[in-house]
């Protein structure tokens, strides 16, 4: 792995040469259409599908590893511990990285992410003020308040060029639109790319933001916290890779 690299990817082919598999082998578009290998038919006894994949995630001194195949994680490791340059210890099934929340379906193989506490944070801090407060809900983390919903990341007349910017700027209002504009950044590039264009455009009001731009960004986080919405309260993200497997944590 080259050195300024943050995730490593290792795919094998899993299907035996010469196997009844490997003459009725149909080419595939991506990871979610393998086919299921029969037993005798695999390279790696482990993995049920024609590819076995491995995915290697780099954070500073942290190494998140999703595979389908057990046999590639227990290689990798034995490799790490070879080369001696780095001390890499297995400390389970990563559950919370960067903010980020992710959970398992046992069943499918799936991979779940969401940020619905970091959401949840951002809706309190910026949004309950009076007019912001709806009847309380019940979700997965217990009775909260909700948000006014809306469905789109920024009104359809919204004209932000056309609000007037004063010679003084209020730089303790402008910080605090900064500081909101970065949650939701975080949020964006994390489980909500969808708010990505609406994020750009706010984002250029950075150093001479007022309230009504201030008022165009919560409605954009009225769109993230807003319960039943498509992305509400956490922005489900599935994994592309379905198999039997976990996200295993080292450090």
């Amino acid at each position: 792995m080259k050195s300024d690299e943050c995730v490593f990817v290792r795919q094998e082919d899993n299907v035996r040469k010469g196997s009844k598999s490997a003459r009725n082998r149909k080419p595939i578009v991506s990871l979610t259409e393998m086919s299921v290998i029969p037993e005798e038919d695999r390279v790696f006894k482990d993995c049920i599908h024609e590819y076995a994949v491995v995915f290697i995630l780099i954070y500073v001194d942290n190494t998140a590893v999703r595979s389908n195949c057990e046999t590639l994680v227990r290689r990798f490791h034995a490799e790490v511990r070879i080369d001696g340059s780095i001390d890499l210890n297995f400390i389970g099934n990563l559950t919370w990285f960067l903010g980020v929340r992710y959970s398992y379906d046992e069943l499918t193989g799936a991979v779940s992410c969401d940020q619905e506490t970091y959401i949840e944070n951002m809706v309190n801090n910026w949004l309950f003020e009076g007019k912001e407060l709806l009847p309380d809900v019940i979700s997965k983390q217990g009775t909260k308040r909700q948000v006014n919903p809306t469905k789109i990341p920024m009104v359809c007349d919204a004209d932000l060029e056309s609000i007037p910017i004063p010679e003084k700027p209020d730089l303790v209002y402008i910080f605090k639109f900064q500081k909101l504009i970065g949650e939701l950044m975080f949020l964006g590039v994390n489980t909500s790319p969808e708010i990505s264009y609406a994020l750009s455009v706010l984002s250029r009001y950075l150093t001479k933001a007022t309230t009504q731009h201030g008022i165009h960004a919560k409605h954009l986080l009225r769109l993230c916290g807003a319960e039943g919405m498509p992305n509400g309260l956490g922005a489900l993200v599935k994994s592309i890779l379905h198999s039997s497997r976990t996200i295993s944590f080292f450090c």
